[in-house]
């Protein structure tokens, strides 16, 4: 009878789960059905389709966007020959932009290498666009884009990573972070 009423007492003291026990998720994962490829983001976030769900660029195959769409991510894909390397297309990417924008007064470009998902040589192309279209990028009219190119399985892919500048200044820590981060996490779907 004691160790019942032990075991009784026992079960009394145990706390129920409290609502801080619960794990919240910080990421996702978006697995889009166009593109053989997969990508981690923000809780937060919204996994996107194609244009033009979810305000992402013309002819993207998937996306994501930000809280309050701060943060646009648009995923292209191009069919490229089979030895095409991601040398290859870097510059011609930053010069496309320099002809596309040549009527921008303001426009900051760069480009320089990196990796993305598990070491994959990857280029990235960054600009900052002044006294663009207001309507089309934001209501002060300046546009941050980030643009990570690779080349796998005989595509070229492309994550946009694109914001309006609400403000004087540049990405934020936490968006630079968060997009650092979610290029690190791209899988590619092998193709039997």
């Amino acid at each position: 009878m004691a160790r019942l009423w032990l075991l009784w007492l026992g079960l009394a003291v145990v706390a129920p789960p409290s609502a801080s026990a619960v794990v919240v998720p910080t990421t996702q994962t978006c697995k889009p059905a166009r593109v053989s490829l997969t990508y981690v983001i923000p809780a937060d976030w919204a996994c996107k389709g194609p244009y033009p769900y979810g305000g992402v660029l013309p002819g993207t195959k998937a996306g994501a966007v930000s809280p309050a769409s701060v943060v646009t991510l648009s995923i292209l894909a191009t069919k490229t020959p089979a030895n095409a390397s991601i040398s290859d297309y870097a510059p011609t990417i930053a010069a496309d932009v320099k002809q596309e924008r040549s009527q921008t007064k303001d426009m900051a470009i760069s480009q320089g290498t990196t990796t993305i998902g598990r070491s994959v040589p990857a280029a990235l192309v960054s600009y900052r666009l002044s006294d663009a279209a207001p309507q089309s990028i934001g209501p002060r009219g300046a546009l941050l884009r980030l643009d990570y190119l690779f080349v796998v399985q005989g595509y070229l892919y492309e994550f946009i990573y694109t914001a309006p500048v609400l403000a004087p200044g540049t990405w934020t820590a936490k968006d630079v972070s968060e997009i650092r981060t979610s290029v690190k996490t791209i899988r590619f779907v092998i193709k039997s």
